[in-house]
């Protein structure tokens, strides 16, 4: 018995809930057509007014944003450059540094090398056997340039190869190790 009344209950419950709803949902329909207008009115100005502080809002976060960004680049700028110089200071002081040594060394190096030849040269002449090199006009060094004749001593010598030059005046051939002339047929002849 009180199983089936409690069905009831629940059936009676459910009954009323559902007219109650539509009663509601009617007469918010009734409510909606009789001012359709003022609704509209009232819901564009809700959504202009949530709008404008939307935007509001989003300009304020923008601008804090944009100043924080600001803030912390110049601060980061700042930093980096610091320790940017600070690097740069350490690897020019360890580059001047190692280019005095170099100099240093190459510098006492030579040095030595002076006064080893000062002392060979001294002993050569203390024993008595020490010759002057001659210098051949022809052969100079490791590089071989000619700006004089050395037969006639002329200026007028043209370079005709590597290692040759030709004698316009007294017109000879000069290389590096010898000398050749043109008899009348044009031949060429070393010379002796």
């Amino acid at each position: 018995m009180a199983h089936k009344d409690r069905e009831l209950h629940r059936a009676y419950c459910r009954e009323y809930y559902r007219k109650n709803q539509e009663r509601l949902n009617n007469r918010h329909k009734e409510y909606y057509k009789e001012n359709r207008e003022k609704c509209r009115a009232m819901s564009d100005a809700y959504k202009k007014a949530h709008r404008e502080e939307v935007l509001e809002w989003a300009a304020k976060y923008r601008e804090l944003h944009r100043e924080e960004n600001r803030i912390y680049q110049m601060n980061y700028r700042a930093t980096h450059r610091e320790e940017l110089n600070q690097k740069a200071r350490v690897y020019r002081a360890a580059h001047r540094d190692e280019i005095n040594r170099r100099y240093r060394e190459r510098y006492a190096q030579k040095k030595q090398e002076k006064l080893l030849a000062q002392q060979e040269e001294k002993l050569r002449r203390e024993a008595g056997y020490f010759k002057p090199k001659k210098e051949s006009p022809v052969v100079g060094g490791k590089t071989f340039r000619l700006d004089t004749c050395p037969v006639c001593g002329s200026r007028e010598v043209g370079r005709i190869g590597n290692k040759s030059y030709f004698c316009r005046s007294c017109f000879r051939e000069i290389t590096q190790h010898k000398i050749y002339y043109y008899d009348k047929d044009g031949i060429r002849r070393l010379e002796s």
